[in-house]
């Protein structure tokens, strides 16, 4: 549903039901995050295309590195620009 300009999902009615009936009780001192605050995925053609550019990415898996403890190369197809860093991953479920 949308409520003052943003978006809100709900597992279900029930829960729907329980937002309208009061929503300043959900969204009062909530802070969304700007923009620049949550990672961009950078799809095939653009991470071809800054991989031309940048020949210096050549990151590893920060999730291998945190789940399996080791480390990884990534995938540089596989690319997440977060406050202007450049993250690759090793699959598309850790990405």
């Amino acid at each position: 549903m949308l409520f003052k300009n943003a978006f809100y999902y709900f597992k279900g009615p029930s829960q729907r039901d329980m937002f309208i009936a009061n929503p300043s009780r959900f969204i009062l001192n909530v802070t969304l995050p700007k923009n620049g605050d949550l990672p961009l995925r950078v799809y095939h053609h653009k991470a071809a295309e800054i991989l031309v550019h940048e020949k210096s990415l050549s990151g590893h898996c920060p999730i291998t590195l945190m789940d399996e403890e080791r480390v990884k190369k990534g995938d540089p197809l596989l690319l997440i620009l977060f406050r202007d860093n450049k993250y690759v991953f090793d699959s598309e479920y850790k990405l």
